[in-house]
């Protein structure tokens, strides 16, 4: 019991019995601060009682979420520093998922770009063999057509010639 009183912060009567004015629950945990010189120093400060019965701001004020969380790491410093550790872990290890998934995700737009790049590609190179298949066909066609056109070149030179020798006799 002791042990508690020296160590544990005490229950706020706010805890202990419901609709407890907030005033009176300040000033009752001020005369139960562990550090001396944070208490009332005598009985006059308890003005603070009649200040409250009267609607009147008293003079004390509640601890601050920061005191009292200074309190807690103060009385349960293992637990504290183990909960630091966690809350650094997470925080770490929250902070490397995000560089991981950004990290992924510009590998999956780089290989987007990259595939896109390859279809072009494939698609140009395609082309440049249609346009090559074509290429060659109309130079076989003009090929054949220079090839019927010398054989007609030919025939009309004899023909001429005939004409010609015809004209001579």
């Amino acid at each position: 019991m002791l042990a508690q009183i020296e160590s544990a912060e005490p229950v706020s009567p706010g805890h202990l019995v419901a609709g407890t004015p907030r005033d009176f629950e300040t000033i009752c945990l001020k005369c139960l601060e562990k550090d001396p010189t944070r208490r009332y120093a005598d009985g006059t400060d308890l003005a603070g009682l009649n200040r409250s019965r009267s609607n009147e701001p008293i003079l004390a004020r509640r601890a601050t979420t920061t005191e009292r969380n200074v309190k807690w790491v103060r009385r349960n410093r293992v637990l504290a520093a183990l909960l630091a550790t966690v809350v650094i872990g997470l925080l770490g290890t929250s902070a490397g998922l995000v560089v991981a998934i950004k990290a992924r995700n510009e590998a999956t737009k780089q290989e987007t770009i990259a595939k896109g790049r390859e279809d072009e590609a494939r698609i140009s190179d395609q082309k440049a063999r249609d346009a090559a298949a074509e290429a060659t066909k109309q130079a076989k066609i003009a090929a054949e057509e220079k090839t019927g056109a010398l054989t007609q070149t030919e025939k009309a030179n004899t023909r001429l010639h005939d004409v010609h020798m015809d004209r001579i006799q």
